[in-house]
């Protein structure tokens, strides 16, 4: 008999030694697990990030590459324009034929359709009378870019504009004479649809 209950003792305390160490063994496959989902979830957040932060560089830097194209495009166009006015082209509604047939030249020259405004904001001409005509664009200038540079003096203006399903930008200008007057606002559209871009300098 006390060998049996020795034996019994001996065995319940094997048991209870196995089940106490067969739950340290839960605990511890628990905790590993626990740590393994937060370093995944930690490493999952931080590639995220990382790729987050690659788009907005690549497009931070797309986005200034557009501005910097168009603006150097626009006073291009600008300065081959003035350049007319400095050796006598005087532009008028009187004048029309022959301010016409320069823009003309200039739009060859630089792959640009050209608008010229007056300083009232009304189209003077333009190499592609036909969309006017066709009353697909309106007679007069932007009314946000009209302000931006006759009132508050900007040397350009870049507003996005839409005709049907086809989107673009316009990009406005002051024509100045030599006394550094405005004497009309020029507009060339940019048709690389790639951003939104509505930028004033």
């Amino acid at each position: 008999l006390f060998i049996g209950l020795v034996s019994f003792f001996a065995m319940s305390l094997l048991g209870i030694r196995r089940a106490l160490h067969k739950k340290d063994r839960i605990h511890r496959s628990y905790y590993k697990n626990r740590i393994s989902i937060v370093l995944m979830g930690s490493l999952t957040l931080i590639m995220l990030s990382m790729a987050v932060a690659s788009i907005f560089f690549v497009y931070s830097r797309n986005d200034i590459n557009q501005r910097n194209i168009m603006t150097d495009k626009i006073r291009a166009i600008n300065s081959m324009i003035e350049a007319e006015i400095d050796n006598g082209l005087a532009i008028s509604p009187a004048n029309r034929n022959a301010l016409t047939r320069i823009i003309e030249v200039i739009g060859r020259d630089t792959n640009s359709d050209i608008t010229i405004y007056t300083t009232s904001g009304k189209l003077l001409t333009s190499t592609t009378p036909i969309v006017f005509e066709s009353l697909m664009l309106g007679d007069r200038i932007d009314g946000y870019a009209y302000e931006q540079i006759y009132y508050n003096n900007k040397h350009h203006c870049i507003r996005q504009d839409q005709i049907g399903e086809i989107r673009y930008y316009n990009m406005y200008a002051p024509i100045l004479d030599i006394n550094d007057n405005i004497v009309a606002i020029m507009c060339s559209p940019y048709n690389e649809d790639s951003y939104d871009l509505e930028e004033d300098a």
